[in-house]
């Protein structure tokens, strides 16, 4: 009777573990943007995405704009996520990044907002409303993640 009832709690403890394990595995994560993208001048930066290895479940933009106009480096990205994707996914991906954001009221819906100073970088996190999807030819509610260049020295005007 002993050796049953051992039995049963190493059974019970291994599947614990085991669905543990699965629930990591699949557990959600937005990949962001490489930051180091922008004002690169060299064929160092490359990389489009976040050094992360990738994982069942991974959350990637669907669409990555970099903005050269009238400069030698990217000054800005802009990554589009899918409308199926959660703002609080995003802004959790954010916030574990580069910290607490700001919450912002804009006119076209709520936004975030984050300044990294020490990259000489201004996040936006936005969701496209009716007008702002017809104007961008996306579907409305698809998330926006905009990084700005706040330094004018690091990326010159062409």
């Amino acid at each position: 009777m002993r050796a049953v009832f051992m039995t049963a709690v190493v059974a019970i403890f291994m599947c614990n573990i085991s669905l543990g394990q699965a629930k990591d595995q699949l557990s959600k994560r937005v990949i962001l943007p490489n930051i180091k993208l922008v004002r690169c001048m060299t064929s160092d930066c490359f990389q489009l995405l976040q050094d992360d290895p990738p994982r069942p479940g991974d959350i990637y933009p669907e669409h990555i704009d970099v903005a050269f106009i009238g400069r030698w480096c990217p000054f800005g990205l802009t990554a589009r996520y899918n409308k199926a994707v959660s703002f609080e996914e995003l802004k959790a991906a954010l916030e574990k990044q580069y910290g607490k954001g700001t919450a912002e009221n804009w006119p076209h819906g709520p936004a975030m907002t984050w300044q990294v100073e020490s990259a000489h970088i201004f996040i936006e996190l936005e969701i496209a409303d009716k007008q702002m999807a017809q104007n961008q030819h996306v579907e409305e509610g698809t998330k926006n993640i905009h990084y700005h260049d706040t330094s004018n020295a690091i990326c010159p005007v062409r």
